[in-house]
């Protein structure tokens, strides 16, 4: 073989295993022998690309300071410039409302006219000049050419995120490609929160410039220095992008019309940024929300709203590589929309007397935020081709971008008619509505031919045991038969005490919850653990008896006695309905996925039913006079034996 073949092999090999994420040890001997050392700082050398990825989040942090600095300058741009609250919104009002249209068309742009770096040069010098546009407007006090240079930078700095997608996908590959966009994560983060807080400070210290306008644009112009760094950055990543020997691919080239042809997938997971609209729309309104309801100082109010993000500038860069090595990034994302539902319930149905709960919520809420932004960006990469990425990424920024848009001006409305507690329900019921897309994410990947978001029940638990544990089928069988043999002894006791307790409602979630636990322990357990099936039947058995105990009388709970009959009708078509379509989609799955996958899927209708079954228990707390919360027998005859007593104390 010609030596010079070798290393076009070697090369090609070394490229291949790092996009599929394989191990380097599969390449041959004798071509890695032969083939020329790596040097460093060097295209193919980790730091090569370790240098380009700073670089290009270096731009990403930019961008978001840029963006995002004049809610550190609140109160001075309205007493400087002489207007109001609402002329003062428009200054992000003119970012975000373009931003549902211009990173689509910055991505095309990228895509498929003019390319990656030519487009990212642009972009930048856009958000340069954006910046320059705003510090002459404070200069000379016109506000109309403030919102002149808001727009250059809103459009800059949107399609910044866009083509730095590109890049980080070309370099960091599929093995590093969540780490590499959490890292860029986290530095959009410190970004916007530096812009947040660094504008004002700056402000106080040029105290000795005594007109107020110079003043203001002095400290604007700080931003015009940040960006023309970016350009001199860009520069230089454009430079060693070029020096490398990978190229990016010039065939393929598409339409914009084939957007079109963007997989059910892609257009499905593109509306789980709707998240980030709640998320970002919900800090806007916490530290008031917080002052309100839990009668917290502002300064209180501020430090556990701040917790959302600050804590996931740290985390954020940690689980992007924890992700990055276990995979399954639906599942994460999935898990992180899931938390997020947790901390707004907890907000909505905590006593206003428990001053720390928005620490609590809020702590729980970043970690929320730290899964979802290190599981969700890659998913998108991996739904569409490689000469798509850009326009992907600009789709989906503009999503993000409409519903911010929309969600600010119903919150406003909402606050206005009905107060922050009605806001709170929805933005509870939007994270759930999210999670629910989540879910159908995930249907839509398992039902699909070839699963790309999840790369690397008892009338299947015995075949399961049999497969996953290696049990015989006749001891599979055994412990597959446990869930309801056991459940033929406990019921009848279980219905009599929970008849004499009462709060069925809060049975039936607890029943759930053990399912939950179940099935994530069938799910995630090790394989050589061979009592773990005969172990979760049993739990699964007290699940199954606590919810068939507590959950049928709930049913005549809610409708008239004349109307019961047709209730449990309803109830029970409902039931053989979605068993007939499990049934269906359960084949299915085993056919082309597995057990394992299947398994998965259980895990997470399971959990789904738990958040139907709080969502209840919320409209239950909300209504009137409690149905599903009634005491049992003995908790009535309790209060009744005691009333005489405090009526004594009180005389």
């Amino acid at each position: 073989m010609d030596e010079d073949e070798i290393v076009v092999k070697y090369k090609a090999n070394k490229e291949q295993s790092e996009l599929e994420g394989c191990d380097r040890s599969s390449i041959s001997l004798e071509v890695k022998r032969k083939a020329p050392e790596t040097r460093y700082f060097y295209p193919n050398h980790w730091s090569y690309g370790s240098i380009l990825l700073a670089l290009i989040c270096f731009t990403v942090f930019i961008g978001y300071y840029c963006n995002e600095s004049p809610g550190g300058l609140e109160d001075t741009i309205i007493k400087v410039m002489g207007i109001d609250a609402t002329q003062y919104n428009l200054l992000f009002l003119v970012t975000t409302w373009p931003n549902i249209f211009v990173p689509v068309i910055g991505g095309v742009i990228a895509d498929r006219i003019l390319g990656p770096r030519s487009s990212y040069i642009i972009v930048v010098l856009i958000l340069t000049l954006g910046q320059i546009i705003w510090s002459v407007g404070s200069f000379i006090n016109y506000f109309w050419v403030v919102l002149i240079g808001r727009f250059f930078i809103g459009a800059g700095a949107a399609t910044i995120t866009s083509v730095t997608k590109i890049f980080q996908f070309k370099w960091c590959g599929r093995k590093y490609l969540t780490f590499g966009l959490s890292v860029s994560s986290t530095m959009a983060r410190l970004g916007a929160a530096v812009g947040l807080s660094l504008p004002q400070f700056i402000y106080n210290e040029l105290h000795y410039i005594s007109n107020p306008s110079y003043r203001l644009g002095t400290t604007v112009m700080v931003g015009v220095a940040g960006a023309f760094i970016a350009v001199i950055v860009t520069v230089i990543i454009v430079i060693m992008d070029k020096f490398s020997s990978k190229k990016f691919t010039k065939s393929n080239k598409v339409k914009c019309s084939d957007a079109k042809h963007f997989s059910l997938h892609f257009w499905i997971a593109a509306l789980l940024t709707i998240y980030y609209s709640v998320v970002l729309g919900f800090a806007g309104i916490g530290q008031v929300f917080y002052a309100q309801k839990y009668r917290l100082s502002l300064r209180a109010a501020s430090l556990a709203n701040s917790l959302v993000f600050s804590a996931a500038i740290l985390l954020t860069p940690v689980m992007g590589y924890v992700i990055n090595a276990i995979g399954y990034h639906l599942l994460w994302t999935i898990s992180g929309i899931a938390i997020a539902v947790i901390a707004h319930f907890i907000l909505l149905l905590s006593n206003p007397g428990l001053t720390y709960m928005p620490y609590v919520a809020s702590i729980i809420y970043s970690i929320s935020y730290t899964l979802f932004s290190s599981s969700f960006w890659p998913l998108i990469g991996f739904l569409v081709e490689g000469n798509q990425v850009g326009t992907a990424y600009g789709i989906v920024l503009g999503v993000h971008n409409l519903f911010w848009g929309l969600l600010s001006i119903v919150s406003g409305v909402i606050i206005d008619k009905n107060g922050y507690f009605v806001l709170e329900i929805m933005y509870s019921l939007l994270s759930f509505l999210v999670l629910m897309v989540s879910v159908l994410v995930l249907m839509t990947d398992l039902i699909s031919k070839r699963s790309v978001l999840l790369l690397p029940g008892t009338c299947i638990g015995q075949v399961f045991y049999a497969q996953k544990y290696g049990l015989s089928l006749r001891a599979a069988s055994l412990a597959n038969s446990l869930v309801f043999s056991a459940t033929i002894l406990l019921t009848p006791v279980m219905g009599y005490v929970v008849n004499a307790i009462g709060y069925h409602l809060l049975w039936t979630i607890s029943g759930l919850a053990i399912a939950v636990i179940v099935h994530l322990i069938l799910l995630l357990s090790n394989p050589g653990l061979t009592y773990i099936p005969y172990i979760a039947s049993i739990i699964y058995s007290i699940s199954y008896t606590i919810l068939g105990s507590s959950y049928w009388p709930l049913v005549g709970f809610l409708v008239e006695t004349n109307q019961i009959g047709t209730a449990y009708g309803i109830v029970l078509g409902v039931h053989n309905l979605f068993w007939g379509l499990l049934a269906i989609v359960s084949g299915v799955i085993i056919d082309k996925n597995g057990y394992f996958v299947l398994e998965m899927m259980y895990s997470l209708l399971s959990y789904l039913v738990l958040m139907v079954s709080v969502l209840l228990l919320m409209i239950d707390l909300i209504s009137k006079s409690s149905v599903l919360l009634l005491p049992g027998t003995c908790t009535a005859k309790r209060k009744k034996k005691k009333s005489p007593q405090r009526k004594k104390i009180e005389q």
